[in-house]
């Protein structure tokens, strides 16, 4: 005898979303841009993600994917401020020089940073 949990297919997606559930249906709710979600993720609402204090786009992470500054907490009261730690002797300043001239928060790392994709654009 089959359950209801083996009878429905494996979506990955956790057990209590109702099959076909889609969340563009919810007011105030956005399409989900999940590639194969098809909007089944409950209470899915587009949230704005942060900007990279170095070079403004929206990539949400700590080590920023296109200019690679970490984010260290520093915003424009303190960016000309040396303070060490993940991004060496280079000032929010100077990241963002060196993003305008090299592509890169420092040139040691123009071979690994990446072009921003359209959703990250500011």
């Amino acid at each position: 005898m089959l359950t209801d949990r083996a009878a429905r297919p494996s979506t990955g997606l956790p057990s209590s979303i109702p099959p076909g559930f889609r969340s563009d249906t919810i007011p105030g709710a956005a399409r989900c841009l999940l590639v194969g979600c098809h909007g089944r993720l409950t209470g899915v609402i587009q949230q704005a993600v942060d900007r990279c204090p170095c070079c403004g786009y929206r990539t949400g992470c700590t080590t920023c994917p296109v200019c690679f500054w970490t984010d260290d907490g520093r915003r424009d009261a303190d960016a000309g401020m040396v303070a060490g730690g993940p991004n060496g002797d280079v000032s929010l300043s100077d990241a963002r020089l060196n993003f305008a001239i090299y592509g890169a928060s420092h040139r040691r790392y123009q071979d690994v940073v990446r072009q921003p994709r359209s959703d990250e654009l500011p």
